[in-house]
């Protein structure tokens, strides 16, 4: 990856880690509920970081341009960030809503990006994957957000944790490490 979007990676990931760092003391003393959704916004962060150094990467050799997706990763981040902030300090129904505006803006940034430039086939398929996937996560955090509006409750758990399992299931199997893989083969 050339200077400059290394810089925008590492911008974009101290956002997070500033979040944690201030927010430390919180998500350590973290239970129940807000501990399950902490582990589904951690894996997501891990997986959003390295599909978005893939993207990039991907993004400089065929000589596209970069703007609207450093923007829309941007706000990504950022709400991501905000997520972790609520989460960390109880608010759970606002910091769910947060992250499922995550999975929002990233449905908008796949259809921004089908828009604009051809793809290949396999492109087009993981794009669509992805939408369903943040389709899914959007219904799984609205569904606790508002139909488990309770404490600690074990919907809560099993329904973040399932998010949690999600994310990593994907990174794992269908995509992002094989990408990784093969963005290293080159």
């Amino acid at each position: 990856m050339n200077h400059s979007l290394s810089v925008y990676t590492i911008v974009y990931l101290a956002i997070l880690f500033v979040t944690v760092s201030i927010y430390g003391g919180q998500i350590k003393a973290a239970q129940g509920d807000a501990v399950f959704l902490l582990v589904a916004q951690a894996v997501f962060s891990l997986k959003l970081a390295i599909d978005d150094y893939i993207h990039f990467q991907a993004c400089v050799l065929k000589h596209e341009t970069l703007h609207f997706s450093l923007w829309f990763s941007l706000l990504i981040y950022l709400l991501l960030a905000s997520s972790v902030a609520w989460s960390s300090i109880g608010d759970l129904r606002f910091a769910e809503q947060l992250f499922a505006c995550v999975f929002l803006l990233g449905n908008a940034w796949i259809c921004f990006t089908e828009m604009h430039g051809p793809h290949s086939e396999e492109d087009r398929a993981r794009h669509f994957g992805w939408f369903l996937l943040n389709l899914l996560s959007i219904g799984l955090l609205l569904l606790d957000a508002y139909g488990y509006p309770g404490t600690d409750d074990i919907e809560s758990k099993i329904l973040c944790g399932a998010l949690a399992i999600v994310f990593a299931v994907d990174f794992v199997c269908y995509g992002t490490l094989k990408r990784l893989a093969m963005l290293s083969s080159n």
